[in-house]
């Protein structure tokens, strides 16, 4: 176990503290994601329509008792850093303020700062300004936050997308522009379900392993919204305002809601590799390849929590095969392929279980 930092713990409790005090009872919904319950009270309801869309999937009513409990607020001054500079990681952690039982998250481009009592079961996202919030926040909010929420229960939020073909489901892996969107709408548009375009928690503590949605978002290029044939696709996507947003946003619930899955046994993972092909293929690819580009975001993003997820998806890569999609430039192709072999329970024809 980690040594407590009394530094640390006592920054976030007084971040925790001035968040409670900005109230947000008003503006309170409560989530079921992966077995857990989280509750979001927001400061305004600006920011609950901000952010609240990504999640509409899996939201529930009722007097459930969360948890996590989430404060969103927004406003200035932010307050001084009670750690050196030189502890700021690159990807927004810092050192020494991530153990056991508090986190600590600054994204210094946003100006946001996100912090965790593990132990009590409360955090705080803190925006400088909403309106200064990109659309990669909007389509995945607080996902420092509860990443390390899901690994203490030992679920990595991953970097992959999730569809599903009956009781089957794949993931859908690769890095930034291999065609995890591209891929996951297309199966969506060819009649498949749809978990997740790039992100979602990995569960393999149950005899069969379980993809869980976490966000209805999916991200595409507005030029190429019209591509796939989803009904309301391009009309009801939001189209970048800012500069650096390459893709416009869709809240799929509003666009194909009978296909929003949030949970699917996970049969096999696939990585697309795009290719002049005729025909789509796929190739059997080693489960150490497979754990490398499954883990690269996450140890980049959150190396607190690097090992212990690097164990658990190393876990699910010898659990289920794992495969190279050659990919056709035909996406009804593609997804015809992959429906295909889910209907196999993931498995390559005369391969061995």
């Amino acid at each position: 176990m980690t040594e407590l930092n009394p530094i640390a713990s006592r920054f976030v409790d007084d971040i925790l503290i001035h968040a409670r005090s900005r109230g947000g009872n008003g503006y309170a919904v409560t989530l079921r994601m992966a077995r857990q319950v989280v509750r979001l009270r927001f400061s305004s309801d600006s920011l609950r329509s901000l952010f609240l869309p990504a999640f509409e999937h899996v939201c529930v009513g009722g007097d459930v008792e969360p948890d996590l409990h989430l404060h969103i607020i927004e406003g200035e001054p932010f307050p001084a850093p009670a750690w050196p500079a030189e502890a700021y990681r690159s990807c927004g952690e810092v050192i020494g303020f991530a153990d056991d039982t508090t986190y600590l998250h600054v994204d210094i481009p946003l100006a946001a700062l996100s912090v965790l009592n593990l132990n009590r079961g409360e955090g705080a996202y803190w925006v400088r300004s909403a309106a200064a919030v990109p659309s990669y926040e909007r389509s995945a909010p607080f996902r420092a936050l509860l990443h390390r929420w899901l690994m203490r229960h030992g679920m990595p939020l991953a970097h992959v997308g999730a569809v599903a073909s009956g009781s089957n489901g794949a993931l859908i892996m690769g890095a930034k522009g291999a065609g995890k969107s591209t891929t996951s709408l297309a199966c969506l548009a060819a009649g498949m379900d749809f978990l997740a375009d790039d992100r979602c928690a990995l569960d393999c503590s149950t005899p069969e392993p379980m993809a869980w949605s976490v966000y209805s978002t999916a991200k595409v290029f507005a030029g190429e919204a019209g591509r796939f044939g989803i009904l309301d696709l391009a009309e009801k996507g939001i189209l970048p305002a800012m500069a650096g947003d390459e893709k416009m946003l869709a809240f799929m619930p509003q666009i194909a809601a009978r296909q929003v899955r949030l949970q699917a046994p996970i049969r096999c993972i696939i990585e697309p590799k795009p290719l002049a092909n005729r025909h789509s293929r796929f190739v059997a690819l080693p489960a150490g390849q497979a754990a490398r580009t499954l883990t690269s975001d996450l140890i980049g993003r959150s190396p607190a929590t690097a090992l212990p997820a690097l164990v658990t998806i190393a876990k699910l890569c010898r659990t289920v095969p794992c495969y190279q999609l050659e990919a056709s430039r035909d996406l009804r192709e593609v997804a015809s392929s992959i429906r295909e072999l889910l209907d196999r329970g993931g498995m390559l024809p005369h391969s061995p279980r």
